[in-house]
C-alpha cells in the first residue's frame, strides 16, 4: 500500500529516507525490460546483488577494486552479472546495490584495455531490470566483435530481458540445459494510490504549468491521454529493443516479435536463434584452458624455431658448399685423367706436345682424340686431319681467350703452320 514505508523496513539499518526515495524512483513509473515474475522482486536486488565470486582476491582482481569482474588466469577474465539492472549505480546508499550498466561498462573498458586477455566470460543470472540504456551497453558489446577480445555469455540460470540485451551482443552464448533466455519485451509499472488515499482520507491538489506535467503520480487518477503517453513510450522503446536483439542474433525482427516476450529454455533457447550451444561454465573454461595450453606449446615450438633460424640456414649453406666440394673433387681426378690419356695417345702417335696440349685444353674427349688419331694414321695426314679437327674445337666451343698460350685465332694458325712446314 505504502511503498516507501516498505522500502522504510527493509532499509531500516542506518538508511536516511532520502534514499529511500531515490530508490523509489529507479522502479516506479521508469520503462522496465525484465521478466515479471523477477520483477516483482526487483526491489531485493538493492539488499543482495553484490558479486564477490569465492575465486577473487587480491591477487586476480582487475585493475583495482571490483566486484563483477576477476582475472581466471593472464588471459581470461570473468564478468558476473547476477540480480536487478540500473542504469545508474546508486553508490553510498547500501552496500549491495543493482549492478548498473555504468559498472559493466567500466569494467568492460578496463578488460579491453588489458592486451593480455584474449576471452572474457560473463556469467549471467539476472531477470533484467531498468531498460534506459541498455541498448547503449549492448551497441558497445556488439561493436567489439572480432576485434581480438571473444566475449562469451554463459547463461547458468537466467538471462531474461534487459540481461539477455547484453547477452544477445556478446559473440557467443552458451546455455545450461534447464537455464532460459528471452522476454524480450518492456513494460512500465504505473501505481495509483488514489483510492487508497481517500481511505485514509488524505486528499492531494496538484498546482502544474502543463497538461501533462504528473502524469504517472501515484496520487492522480490515471487519465486515458496519460495512459496513452506512457504507452507510446513503452513501443518505442521496445522497437528498440527487438531491433537490437534481431542485429546481435542476426535474426529477422518479426521473429523477435513472434516470440511475444517468451522466455525459452536449453535447446528450444536454440532452436529458437537465441542461444548457440549448451554447456556449463566450468566445462566451458576447461575448454578454453586446454586450447590455451595447446596454443602455448605452439608458440613456444615456433619462437624455438625462429630463434635458431639462422643457425639453421648457415648450416644448410654450409651443407651446400660442402656438397659442390665433393663433387668438384670427384670431378678432379676424371679430367686428370682424361688429361693424361690424351697427351699418351699424342705421343704415341708422334703429336708435338704443343697440340696435345690444345687438344687438352679444347676439352675433347678421348674418344674424339681417339678416332682422329684413327682417321690420320689411316689417311696418312694426320696433319691435316687432327689439325681441321682442333680448329674445329677451339672456334666452335671454346673463346680464343681462354686460351693460355694464344690469344687469338691468328696466333693459332701461324702455329699451325709452323707445324706442317716442320713436317
Amino acid at each position: 500500500m505504502k511503498p516507501l514505508k516498505l522500502l522504510n523496513r527493509l532499509f531500516s539499518r542506518g538508511v536516511n529516507s532520502n534514499v529511500l526515495s531515490a530508490l523509489y524512483s529507479e522502479i516506479y513509473n521508469q520503462p522496465i525490460c525484465a521478466e515479471p515474475a523477477f520483477a516483482k522482486s526487483i526491489i531485493d536486488g538493492y539488499l543482495h546483488g553484490t558479486i564477490e565470486p569465492a575465486a577473487m582476491s587480491s591477487d586476480n582482481v582487475l585493475d583495482g577494486e571490483t566486484r563483477l569482474t576477476y582475472k581466471l588466469t593472464d588471459n581470461i577474465a570473468v564478468m558476473d552479472i547476477s540480480g536487478a539492472l540500473s542504469s545508474r549505480r546508486i553508490s553510498g546508499y547500501c552496500g549491495s546495490a543493482p549492478i548498473s550498466y555504468e559498472e559493466i561498462l567500466s569494467d568492460f573498458r578496463s578488460i579491453q584495455a588489458n592486451t593480455n586477455i584474449t576471452d572474457l566470460f560473463i556469467q549471467f543470472s539476472s531477470g533484467g531490470g531498468s531498460a534506459i540504456n541498455m541498448c547503449d551497453l549492448s551497441d558497445v558489446f556488439y561493436n567489439a566483435r572480432g576485434k581480438g577480445l571473444k566475449i562469451t555469455a554463459i547463461v547458468s540460470t537466467m538471462a531474461a530481458s534487459a540481461a539477455y540485451g547484453i547477452a544477445s551482443a556478446c559473440d557467443e552464448i552458451i546455455i545450461t540445459r534447464n537455464a532460459a533466455v528471452g522476454s524480450i519485451g518492456t513494460y512500465i509499472c504505473l501505481q495509483n494510490d488514489v483510492k487508497a488515499n481517500e481511505m485514509a482520507g488524505i486528499e492531494f491538489t496538484y498546482v502544474v504549468s502543463d497538461a501533462h506535467k504528473i502524469d504517472g503520480s501515484p496520487d492522480v487518477p490515471l487519465t486515458d491521454s496519460a495512459k496513452q503517453g506512457f504507452q507510446d513510450d513503452v513501443i518505442a522503446i521496445d522497437t528498440l529493443f527487438k531491433e537490437t536483439i534481431a542485429r546481435n542474433r542476426g535474426l529477422d525482427v518479426s521473429a523477435i516479435y513472434a516470440m511475444e516476450a517468451r522466455c525459452y529454455r536449453g535447446e528450444l533457447a536454440i532452436t529458437a536463434g537465441l542461444a548457440d550451444r549448451i554447456s556449463t561454465f566450468e566445462e566451458v573454461v576447461n575448454e578454453i584452458l586446454t586450447k590455451s595450453e595447446k596454443q602455448k606449446i605452439m608458440t613456444i615450438t615456433a619462437e624455438n624455431f625462429a630463434a635458431q633460424g639462422e643457425q639453421i640456414s648457415q648450416l644448410v649453406k654450409s651443407m651446400s658448399d660442402l656438397t659442390g666440394i665433393v663433387s668438384q673433387m670427384a670431378q678432379e681426378p676424371a679430367a686428370k685423367a682424361n688429361e693424361s690419356a690424351i697427351a699418351d695417345m699424342c705421343a704415341a702417335a708422334s703429336v708435338p706436345d704443343t697440340i696435345a696440349k690444345l687438344l687438352i685444353k679444347s676439352g675433347a674427349t678421348i674418344e674424339e682424340v681417339r678416332a682422329s688419331l684413327i682417321d690420320s694414321q689411316a689417311e696418312k695426314s694426320e696433319t691435316i686431319k687432327i689439325d681441321g679437327f682442333l680448329s674445329a674445337k677451339l672456334q666452335g666451343e671454346q673463346p680464343p681467350a681462354a686460351l693460355d698460350s694464344f690469344s687469338s685465332i691468328e696466333a693459332l694458325e701461324v702455329q699451325r703452320k709452323q707445324y706442317i712446314g716442320a713436317k
